[in-house]
């Protein structure tokens, strides 16, 4: 697994590159192969390159921003026009768009809020109009309670 340290828009996270073995969630509330997460706050975000949240991993921590796969200051293209599953932390709120420069058809993927924001994550898997056509996307910082941008 790689690890990238990341500013951006007065953020500073981590993107991290990897590969998750299996991942059918099966129900399961938190994604894949994270380790103990019960007592933390979930603040990243996930993008899989095969459904039910599994095969090659992008995570975004604590990165509120726009992406453009294609173009990032981070090389990201192995993930254009390839993700086909998203789990979204309760502190965020995702938009993927199947165009680069954020165009094209879009759709919205809201992490658990109010009292569903004790899941952590809410998990996604990509309907046919999105699956593998995801070029850019934008992550926003929600309130947990609302589900509303802050």
């Amino acid at each position: 697994m790689s690890v990238l340290d990341h500013a951006l828009f007065g953020y500073v996270g981590t993107i991290h590159l990897g590969s998750v073995l299996g991942g059918e969630g099966g129900g399961k509330q938190w994604p894949t192969d994270h380790g103990d997460q019960d007592n933390q706050m979930a603040t990243a975000t996930y993008f899989y390159k095969d459904a039910n949240l599994s095969g090659h991993r992008l995570q975004l921590d604590h990165n509120p921003g726009s992406y453009d796969l294609a173009h990032h200051r981070v090389d990201l293209s192995d993930f254009d026009n390839a993700i086909s599953s998203v789990s979204v932390s309760s502190q965020h709120r995702v938009t993927v768009y199947t165009g680069a420069n954020f165009t094209g058809d879009h759709q919205v993927l809201d992490g658990p809020h109010g009292e569903e924001r004790l899941q952590g994550w809410k998990n996604y898997k990509l309907n046919e109009t999105f699956n593998d056509t995801v070029s850019s996307f934008k992550i926003e910082r929600v309130n947990v309670f609302t589900g509303q941008p802050v």
